[in-house]
């Protein structure tokens, strides 16, 4: 009969702090997130576009976030280049560049860590 006070007591008191750990676990973590200025590919601005003509946003940004560590991209911005000046891009899925006038860059990025998965 002492033994089963025993057990049950040390069963209520990790019981009871595993599932307050727990709770405080849940409240505590906040998906992170980075937003990146300018985002590069090596030495370039990274493509608006996975590949040419392929993958133009999410692909293209989600792929980099990737690189970066984080899960997904959350948001982006894309900054057309339209003008005379054109600075050459790459392109995250095939490594080439672009360097005519129509190849989009990201103005930004937002990075973003999916919620903790325990399964």
């Amino acid at each position: 009969m002492k033994h089963t006070r025993v057990f049950l007591t040390l069963f209520s008191i990790l019981a009871l702090g595993g599932l307050a750990a727990s709770e405080g676990l849940a409240k505590s973590v906040e998906p992170k997130e980075e937003t990146y200025q300018a985002p590069k590919q090596g030495k370039q601005r990274l493509a608006y576009c996975y590949e040419p003509d392929k993958g133009c946003g999410k692909k293209a940004a989600d792929a980099w976030c990737k690189t970066k560590g984080y899960k997904t991209a959350k948001e982006w911005k894309v900054l057309e280049q339209n003008g005379r000046k054109v600075k050459a891009t790459r392109y995250i899925g095939s490594e080439g560049t672009c360097r005519a006038r129509g190849c989009h860059t990201f103005e930004s990025i937002t990075c973003r860590m999916g919620p903790p998965t325990f399964f």
